[in-house]
């Protein structure tokens, strides 16, 4: 009898995941549409990105939108980069890293902005090239170069990876 009872319980619990899966997967794990981020190294950010978005192109403009508010939240962290140098650091090298990082978080603003008109008017071509360039890496090399470490520019150079990452995938699903 127990083992009848286990074997009912068991199969009950496998019929609710089969059914779970299948619900999920027929709304794109989303809640609804097409999911635009097949291959994602990090699905759960890049379905977060596109926001449930029905087209390719809403999703990839949800997705530019949600990056760019997470990466001027970072300017926080650029900002701090100048107070985390040593003191014995020469104040010309201090200019000249603090003026790499602020510069390469102008350059990725600046290609996530140009990215929101190529997405209607070259969305191959542009618009993945000017993706491919989203780094902060100019920054850490700088920091690297002088043998510093600074673990919020290293982090947000990671999470800026992560970002870009998630709008190439979004961008290979254009068809």
């Amino acid at each position: 009898m127990a083992s009848t009872k286990t074997t009912l319980y068991l199969s009950l619990a496998i019929l609710a995941t089969v059914f779970a899966v299948s619900a999920s997967a027929g709304k794109g794990g989303r809640g609804g549409g097409k999911s635009f981020c097949g291959g994602a190294e990090d699905p759960v950010l890049c379905n977060q990105l596109t926001g449930g978005a029905k087209t390719w192109g809403a999703a990839m403009t949800n997705a530019i939108n949600g990056v760019l508010g997470k990466v001027n939240a970072g300017k926080k962290t650029v900002d701090i980069i100048g107070a985390k140098l040593p003191r014995n650091l020469k104040p010309i090298s201090k200019q000249s890293i603090t003026g790499t990082c602020h510069e390469g978080l102008e350059n990725i603003i600046d290609n996530l902005q140009q990215c929101l008109g190529y997405v209607k008017s070259d969305p191959t071509s542009a618009l993945r090239s000017h993706l491919s360039a989203i780094t902060f890496s100019d920054c850490t090399d700088g920091l690297e170069e002088f043998g510093l470490d600074v673990p919020e520019a290293t982090q947000f150079a990671n999470d800026v990876l992560r970002l870009a990452s998630a709008l190439l995938t979004v961008a290979a699903e254009k068809k």
